[in-house]
C-alpha cells in the first residue's frame, strides 16, 4: 500500500503518505478533514458545481493512476478523503502495480470491497480484478455523488454510468 501510493505522490489528488516503518507495515498519512460519505451525506446538500468538480477530480485521477498501470480495487466513498477542501484518493491497500507478476495481497484474497461499489468479477476473486473493476466502482461512485445512493442512476450520466457498470468487463469502458 505504500508503496504505491508512495509511487503516486506527484499526484494532486492523492493521499500524501510519509514516515513508513517496514519492520512495523506502518506509515503516516496527512489528516483528513473528513470523507465523502461524510461530506455528501452529512454536510448537506452539495451544489452540482461541487458535485461535478469532485467527480472530475477523482476520474482524471484515477486515469493518471491507470496510466500508470495501477490498480486500486476498492474505490469507495469512505476511501476518497477531504483534506483542505481538496479530495484525496487513499486506501492502495488492496491495489496493484499491474507491471509486477505476483501480488501478495491478491494471490489467495476473494471477496474484497465493498458491495455496492465492487464489479461482479471482483467479488468472486479479486485477482480477477483489473482496471475495469475499477471503472465499475467509478460508475457506481458517480451515482453516489449525484444521487447519494450507488445504484441510483436517476441522473444526468445514467447512460456513462450504466455503460461503466455493466456486469460483463468487456463491456464497459
Amino acid at each position: 500500500e505504500y508503496e504505491i501510493t508512495e509511487s503516486l505522490k506527484d499526484l494532486n489528488h492523492i493521499i500524501y503518505v510519509n514516515n513508513y516503518n517496514p519492520t512495523e507495515g506502518s506509515y503516516e498519512m496527512e489528516l483528513a478533514d473528513s470523507d465523502l460519505y461524510d461530506f455528501i451525506t452529512k454536510e448537506g446538500p452539495i451544489s452540482d458545481t461541487q458535485k461535478l468538480r469532485i467527480i472530475h477530480h477523482v476520474l482524471e485521477t484515477m486515469s493518471c493512476v491507470h496510466g500508470r498501470n495501477i490498480i486500486h480495487r476498492d474505490l469507495t466513498p469512505q476511501n476518497i478523503l477531504y483534506v483542505d477542501e481538496m479530495v484525496k484518493i487513499s486506501d492502495f491497500g488492496v491495489g496493484k502495480e499491474l507491471n509486477q507478476g505476483y501480488s501478495h495481497n491478491t494471490f489467495m484474497t476473494k471477496d474484497i470491497g465493498q458491495l455496492h461499489y465492487s464489479a461482479p468479477e471482483q467479488l468472486k476473486s479479486l485477482k480477477d480484478a483489473g482496471k475495469e473493476a475499477d471503472v465499475f466502482s467509478l460508475g457506481r461512485l458517480i451515482n453516489f455523488i449525484l444521487t447519494s445512493e450507488p445504484s441510483n442512476f436517476g441522473h444526468d450520466f445514467k447512460m456513462v454510468c450504466r455503460k461503466a457498470t455493466a456486469k460483463n468487463p468487456a463491456n464497459r469502458y
